[in-house]
């Protein structure tokens, strides 16, 4: 037995179950360590995420500005129309992310 560590009976559970999670993250770490990542798939990722957000950004700013002139108001059209496409460009990108990482885990072979 290690030095400093005391071994309980209440605490075999708890203690077999933290050794599983612990294991399973470590062996996950070393298969991932081990596996090849290719350097085009994460500059098209950003490339990816780059365009999700700002065609809609750009979109909505074309948007605004029609309205400002078509619908002259106090308030900036353009102002809120970009705030928009931002919005919904960076809820688009994080779906699309969400989906991509759930995809990975799926096909990773280090998951047990």
């Amino acid at each position: 037995m290690k030095e400093g560590f005391i071994k309980s009976k209440k605490n075999t559970r708890i203690d077999k179950d933290m050794q599983k999670v612990i294991s399973k993250k470590i062996n996950r770490r070393l298969c991932l360590k081990n596996k090849k990542h290719s350097i085009l798939r994460a500059f098209s990722l950003f490339g990816l995420v780059g365009w999700s957000i700002g065609v809609p950004t750009i979109i909505f700013a074309y948007l605004g500005l029609f309205l400002d002139e078509k619908f002259p108001a106090s308030f900036s059209y353009t102002l809120y129309f970009v705030l928009l496409g931002l919005g919904l460009g960076c809820y688009n990108a994080w779906k699309w992310l969400k989906k991509e990482q759930s995809v990975l885990d799926k096909e990773d072979i280090c998951n047990e």
